[in-house]
């Protein structure tokens, strides 16, 4: 059974999360920018936020993403880097991360990252995206990520009790649904930059032409 986005985000059974059939299209999203209700997106769901920077930075990031995506690979691999040193650590800019599953083995990955401790989340996810060619398109998923999982201090035990915690899963399903039905995410990655709809962000360049409107030399 493929599990598809819909599915996802209106709750689908934890125990189909088990078959990790073939992965669903990676749907694309245009760039269109537009602002949305920003107050209502910076709530943070049921569980801890996921962020690197000061909450208190003149701009704030946030990037719906999907852990099978390579776009987002991308950006975290090849762009982030800049964001972080030349925006980030010197206060400028704050980056949230929420989890926008487009399938089932991303359901699964994002569970995962999120039955680890929350201090260890932004280093699990670039390790996820780093091996994602390995686990994510993998004639065998249910292995590959399994055999990934036991990198980040999982056992089969573990693994398992992770797929099934339910607190985990609805607050996985609550951003999910919420992008979906108020904010119209369609995509990933899809980047807001206090409240406005920013589409991708395709390169460095790119970036610092969309940072550009709202940080000040």
């Amino acid at each position: 059974m493929t599990i598809s986005r819909r599915m996802l985000i209106q709750g689908a059974s934890l125990t189909a999360l088990a078959g990790l059939g073939p992965l669903a299209a990676v749907a694309a999203q245009a760039e269109e920018t537009a602002p949305v209700d920003w107050p209502e997106m910076l709530k943070a769901g049921t569980l801890p936020e996921i962020s690197m920077g000061d909450a208190g930075a003149p701009v704030t990031i946030i990037e719906y993403h999907s852990m099978t995506c390579p776009h987002c690979a991308h950006f975290h691999s090849d762009i982030l880097p800049t964001l972080d040193e030349k925006y980030i650590k010197p206060g400028k800019v704050r980056l949230i991360l929420r989890a926008f599953p487009l399938n089932q083995l991303d359901a699964v990955a994002f569970m995962l990252l999120r039955c680890r401790p929350t201090d260890t989340y932004l280093d699990n996810v670039k390790l996820f995206y780093e091996k994602q060619k390995d686990w994510a398109y993998s004639d065998k998923p249910k292995e590959a990520i399994t055999s990934l999982s036991e990198q980040i201090g999982f056992t089969q035990e573990s693994f398992d009790a992770c797929l099934k915690d339910q607190t985990v899963w609805n607050g996985l399903v609550e951003v999910a649904k919420k992008a979906d039905e108020t904010f119209k995410v369609d995509g990933t990655p899809e980047f807001f930059i206090n409240g406005t709809r920013q589409g991708t962000i395709a390169s460095v360049e790119d970036l610092e032409s969309k940072l550009a409107a709202f940080i000040k030399n």
